[in-house]
């Protein structure tokens, strides 16, 4: 800070073109060049730095290249309507930015996979197709989307997948697995192919206590609580409310569950 000090007296003691020590200040503080790849690394740091029309311009010039990556990223800031990139067409922007994201996940790349599941199957509805290409991000490492592909497999109807995927989750990622929580839940609920469970149910529960997901689950119920959600008959708070009266009850049980659980989860 004193070396800086000093610098700025100087440079107001004397002209810009004799005072010699003006080039070493000014040198020091040169507008650095951006380069494309680090303008177009993520849609997160796009926000973060506000560089959207030249983060835009740059994912664009790499998608050109060839850059599935940089396709990916175009792809979610045309479909991302909060962003600043209301001046394109807005009646084609979201299509266009469905199908850049769509060439990506084609391409290999495995975020895209993922996002275009999750679009699919939140946005469109469309849960075979949701189920193709979360598949295809599960095929290619990301254990995160078991627990979307699960879901996806819940709104279908087939329990008994949703319940393998959620299995396959808590396998790849041990206490840390969310998949003990959508399990308890799953049970609670049951479907078609999968019978309701409580001591199942409160088991799992336990188990998910124990894991990182704990916060989220604070933060559903908050949320709930916050909507009106919680008022609903297949909230998760009336879900969990279920296993808490089952578990008052039945404390015993519930421990002998999640013993015989986690034995089998890693047989």
């Amino acid at each position: 800070m004193k070396i800086k000090t000093i610098l700025l007296a100087l440079l107001t003691t004397c002209s810009l073109t004799s005072c010699s020590i003006f080039n070493f200040w000014s040198n020091d503080n040169e507008e650095k060049v951006v380069d494309d790849k680090t303008l177009c690394s993520s849609k997160k740091d796009i926000i973060t730095n506000h560089t959207y029309i030249p983060s835009l311009n740059a994912c664009q010039r790499l998608s050109d290249q060839g850059d599935l990556n940089a396709t990916y990223v175009l792809g979610l800031l045309y479909t991302d309507t909060s962003i600043l990139t209301s001046f394109l067409d807005p009646d084609t922007r979201v299509e266009q930015g469905v199908a850049l994201v769509k060439k990506a996940a084609d391409g290999g790349i495995v975020k895209a996979q993922r996002s275009l599941g999750e679009y699919y199957a939140d946005q469109k509805g469309d849960n075979e197709n949701a189920v193709i290409y979360l598949q295809k991000a599960v095929d290619n490492g990301d254990t995160d989307s078991l627990i979307d592909l699960g879901t996806v497999y819940e709104n279908l109807g087939q329990c008994q997948k949703a319940a393998d995927a959620y299995r396959k989750e808590i396998k790849q990622n041990g206490k840390n697995a969310d998949g003990y929580f959508y399990l308890s839940l799953l049970h609670v609920t049951g479907c078609k192919d999968l019978n309701k469970d409580i001591g199942k149910a409160c088991g799992y529960f336990a188990l998910a206590q124990d894991s990182q997901i704990k916060n989220t689950i604070l933060k559903v119920l908050e949320y709930e609580a916050q909507t009106g959600e919680a008022a609903k008959k297949n909230s998760v708070t009336s879900e969990l409310r279920i296993i808490h009266d089952y578990e008052t009850k039945n404390a015993a049980k519930c421990e002998s569950s999640k013993k015989k659980l986690q034995l089998t989860l890693f047989d």
